[in-house]
């Protein structure tokens, strides 16, 4: 079952992040099955609407006081995220070209994407809620923004 194999996969992942990881995959996993079977097996975990997920992040971040940092530390946090998401994109592509590197099979690169994908997203949302937008708000401005640009 993939959801097993995902969060048995993140014992590689620090502490800090496993919890925010486990979520993610396991609200991925639940939205994109043709039956959400699996979420009834999840002990303490549903799939959630995205603005309850920023919610969930907000009371996360701030249970453990992640959420106070100076902002260009986030910022800092973010871009990190991102070079990891390029460099999970580039073991999806093209594949390990380290010696040091394991290879991993297709299913554990698109785990390990979905993982730092998560990581974005945990940053991009305790960005948002510095500032008081909602994820629909995002969303919603991106939308008027693309037809408006290319209609």
């Amino acid at each position: 079952m993939r959801v097993i194999k995902a969060l048995v996969n993140l014992d590689a992942v620090a502490d800090h992040r496993r919890d925010f990881c486990k979520l993610f995959i396991i609200n991925h996993l639940c939205y994109n099955t043709t039956a959400n079977i699996r979420s009834h097996y999840m002990i303490g975990v549903r799939a959630m609407d995205i603005n309850e997920f920023q919610q969930w992040v907000k009371q996360y971040y701030d249970e453990r006081n992640w959420s106070g940092l100076d902002i260009f530390i986030r910022i800092g946090f973010l871009a990190e995220e991102t070079g990891e998401v390029a460099r999970a994109i580039r073991a999806l592509e093209i594949g390990r070209d380290r010696p040091d590197e394991a290879a991993g099979t297709y299913e554990e690169n698109k785990e390990n994407l979905t993982e730092e994908l998560g990581d974005v997203l945990g940053n991009l949302i305790v960005i948002a809620n510095k500032y008081d937008i909602s994820l629909t708000e995002v969303f919603e401005a991106h939308q008027r923004k693309l037809a408006g640009r290319y209609s």
